[in-house]
């Protein structure tokens, strides 16, 4: 009974699933899709090397460190085989629901899967679940269907690719079978600009808040986190937002760190307003699934129509 295999979204909740008792080995799968580049047809090694990388360039880790981690991670997989059961433990966010579709994916182009895998899911944040709660969710336990896998990989195919309409499309077909994916796929759409003011959801939640008057960094964050209905970005992510709407100045922040206090500027007050767009002023480039956005591949969301289109243009930033 110890062959055992716990996939599950971190460090966090295998600790928590350990102290809970839940018997086996655990396989934290640590990476943010959601961020940087996710480029199609790569195998998993391959995309681990670009992650590790990635990563790295963001300053959110150590290269090696990172890619041998992602190394460790990867050999373990290929070696599932081993156990007699796998049970892959996830959550409803945008973060795990990509963390799933690369597993599910990846089992999905192995030549046999003589194995029992199961899929627990849900709309709960296992690393905040009670020893009770964990171990009652092992009757919660569904076996992996060949419809769970069709559909994982379709998706993960759709969100790899250039053209990220066909991920859009996802929201109008059956994907049931993934009950979570339907509503983290729209909201990682709406983390594209808006076709209202060029700011992705996150950017638009901070900026509303410090146009009310909050300055601090770490409360913004807290704010956020209150209305993201499915909490999924971490700390150093949102971070980052806030230094994109800084570089565009929409928002003065003299040193960049976690104590020093942000303002809305004029112009972020024009782009609040839906009357100046944030593309116009800092053009993109940056990676959302297999989609490289810059001056050139600019796409936006419409929240009314449900739609993605590309912007054309072909003006220089202006501030």
């Amino acid at each position: 009974m110890s062959r055992i295999l716990n996939i599950t979204n971190g460090d966090c909740a295998a600790d928590a699933m350990r102290h809970a008792g839940i018997i086996g080995d655990f396989l934290p799968w640590r990476d943010l899709l959601h961020e940087g580049p996710v480029p199609h047809g790569l195998t998993l090694e391959a995309l681990s090397g670009i992650r590790a990388e990635y990563i790295a360039q963001m300053g959110w880790g150590d290269y090696q460190q990172v890619l041998d981690s992602f190394r460790t991670r990867d050999q373990q997989l290929q070696r599932f085989t081993y156990y007699k059961k796998i049970i892959l433990w996830f959550e409803f966010d945008l973060y795990d629901q990509l963390q799933m579709l690369q597993i599910l994916d990846w089992f999905n182009k192995q030549r046999s899967l003589n194995v029992d895998i199961g899929v627990i899911c849900v709309d709960k944040y296992l690393s905040e679940c009670s020893d009770v709660e964990l171990l009652c969710m092992l009757n919660q336990e569904q076996a992996l269907s060949h419809e769970m896998l069709d559909v994982a990989s379709y998706a993960w195919q759709v969100f790899s690719q250039d053209n990220p309409q066909l991920l859009a499309s996802l929201l109008d077909l059956d994907t049931t079978a993934l009950p979570y994916l339907n509503g983290a796929v729209k909201r990682l759409l709406q983390e594209y600009p808006s076709t209202d003011n060029g700011l992705g959801l996150a950017q638009q939640i901070a900026l509303s808040h410090i146009a009310q008057g909050e300055q601090d960094p770490k409360t913004l964050f807290r704010l956020y986190q209150v209305e993201e209905a499915r909490r999924f970005m971490a700390d150093t992510v949102f971070f980052q937002r806030l230094m994109s709407l800084n570089a565009a100045r929409i928002i003065s922040w003299s040193a960049p760190s976690w104590d020093s206090p942000v303002a809305i500027t004029e112009l972020g007050q024009q782009v609040l307003a839906g009357r100046r767009h944030a593309v116009d002023l800092l053009p993109p480039d940056y990676w959302i699934g297999g989609v490289h956005l810059t001056a050139d591949n600019i796409w936006l969301w419409d929240e009314v129509s449900g739609k993605l289109s590309r912007k054309v243009t072909s003006q220089q930033p202006s501030f």
